[in-house]
């Protein structure tokens, strides 16, 4: 997966689970400041990115803050999972 492709489907995720616009989510949007992201919204996101082959560890999933952390903790992810 390329970064763009983490960023677009993420983008697309956050829009569906947070009832945002997906305009309103940039690089430097906080999950939980901005966007008002809870736990419960998180284990959707998550679960969404597990139906594309992507498993976030819990502790990865702790130091997300912004949305590009996200894109970056997914990508670096999903490269640890292709080199397998």
């Amino acid at each position: 997966m390329t970064r763009d492709h983490i960023s677009g489907l993420l983008r697309a995720t956050c829009a569906r689970v947070l009832s945002k616009d997906e305009a309103a989510i940039t690089g430097g949007s906080l999950l939980v400041e901005d966007l008002e992201a809870d736990s419960l919204d998180f284990a959707e996101i998550i679960e969404t990115l597990k139906s594309h082959g992507v498993t976030l560890p819990a502790q990865d999933v702790l130091r997300i803050r912004t949305f590009d952390d996200f894109v970056d903790a997914v990508h670096a992810r999903a490269a640890v999972e292709t080199a397998r």
